[in-house]
């Protein structure tokens, strides 16, 4: 990292892709359409995001920090980038062709899951 900005060398297995999301607590982020990440908590220097698969069970928590890289699904990494209290902006690096897309909320009510 130089200047507070990470350099990505060409990586032989495929393309990459570098991208920021911003996300208020509550909201989500979908990686290759099988995992949820959502924003549990945001502090002053750090955020606290759950990653869930599509039913929702077994949640793996991730700390990401200013200036480290997490590994928060296969291919997929993530960093902190400070913002404002209320929001956090999430810098994704992607390897191979995974897609990283944001939702408003994993999060569904009752009423959505009940069948007509």
């Amino acid at each position: 990292m130089i200047a507070g900005r990470w350099i990505l060398h060409p990586q032989s297995s495929g393309d990459h892709g570098v991208f920021v999301l911003s996300r208020s607590l509550g909201q989500s982020v979908v990686v290759d359409e099988t995992f949820i990440l959502v924003v549990a908590s945001i502090g002053e220097r750090e955020a606290t995001l759950i990653r869930t698969d599509e039913s929702g069970l077994h949640g793996v928590e991730f700390t990401i920090r200013p200036g480290c890289m997490t590994d928060i699904a296969p291919g997929v990494g993530a960093t902190l980038i400070p913002f404002e209290k209320r929001k956090v902006r999430i810098g994704f690096v992607t390897f191979d062709g995974h897609v990283v897309r944001a939702i408003s909320s994993a999060l569904r009510s009752s009423s959505d899951l009940r069948s007509p």
